[in-house]
């Protein structure tokens, strides 16, 4: 699906097969510009897939948004759910900002 017909409709049949599993609703921005790079798109693809598996099992989301930019050259994309978020976890530093990751 990918290399035939390209990123946004990959993503557009991953989330209406997902929408099938879970009963969530996903949407995508509809981009008709392509990288011309297949592993970008194939980079692109996983990541969203995995935000998607991860809005399926543990954000309790009736729907997700994935948006793409193309920014001075660059693919921007992002995802976006309407589920429940995650607590930062406690920490043992002295930071004075909470933040996620290392």
């Amino acid at each position: 699906m990918l290399g035939h017909h390209g990123l946004a409709a990959a993503l557009h049949w991953h989330a209406e097969t997902s929408l099938q599993r879970t009963g969530s609703g996903c949407r995508g921005a509809p981009t008709t510009r392509r990288s011309g790079r297949a592993h970008v798109e194939i980079a692109l693809f996983r990541i969203a897939q995995e935000a998607l598996n991860n809005v399926a099992k543990h954000a309790d989301a009736k729907r997700a948004v994935i948006a793409f930019e193309h920014v001075n050259g660059e693919c921007v994309m992002s995802v976006e759910d309407d589920g429940v978020g995650s607590t930062p976890l406690p920490t043992t530093r002295t930071s004075r900002s909470p933040g996620y990751g290392w």
